[in-house]
């Protein structure tokens, strides 16, 4: 049998090469649990946030963009200083004017208090798509590992079908 080769993004220019990504944009982002997915739905239901605009269209916006696709909420515009539209997805720039939507999320890398700033004087909910991943899998790892730790207690393990 002959194996075939996938290419999931990340190295150089010779190994994007053998597999025929050095001149296509490849995404390369985390695969996330179903439990995970619900806790965005969750997250996002329980601020009754149905429709949502985000801001950065970089490596972090894509992540977002990609796992949209799998959540309860419809991504209705972003806004970028590279405002050019891609993918049928409509971009503005900072100094546009906007339609309306439930909430704003950042999706950068780092915290950016000037821009935080400035998207809250025109949406009262603004989140950091890093803050609600990371709150949603500590929750989930939290939980995960309490039923581990828990389980089993007050229970008698009988050894002897194990050894024979």
């Amino acid at each position: 049998r002959k194996c075939g080769f996938l290419y999931l993004g990340g190295g150089g220019y010779i190994y994007k090469k053998r597999f025929g990504a050095e001149c296509n944009t490849a995404y390369s982002g985390t695969i996330y649990r179903d439990e995970i997915v619900d806790g965005i739905n969750n997250f996002f239901r329980e601020r009754s946030i149905k429709n949502i605009a985000f801001y950065g269209y970089g490596v972090c916006g894509h992540a977002f963009l990609q796992l949209a696709k799998n959540l309860d909420i419809e991504v209705v515009y972003g806004v970028d200083r590279n405002k050019e539209s891609q993918g049928g997805l409509t971009l503005f720039g900072l100094e546009d004017e906007w339609p309306k939507a439930d909430g704003m999320l950042i999706t950068l890398n780092n915290k950016d208090k000037e821009l935080e700033s400035l998207l809250s004087k025109r949406f009262e909910r603004v989140f950091y798509w890093n803050e609600i991943i990371y709150e949603i899998i500590s929750d989930y790892r939290g939980s995960t590992y309490a039923a581990y730790r828990d389980h089993g207690k007050g229970q008698d393990i009988d050894h002897s079908a194990a050894s024979g």
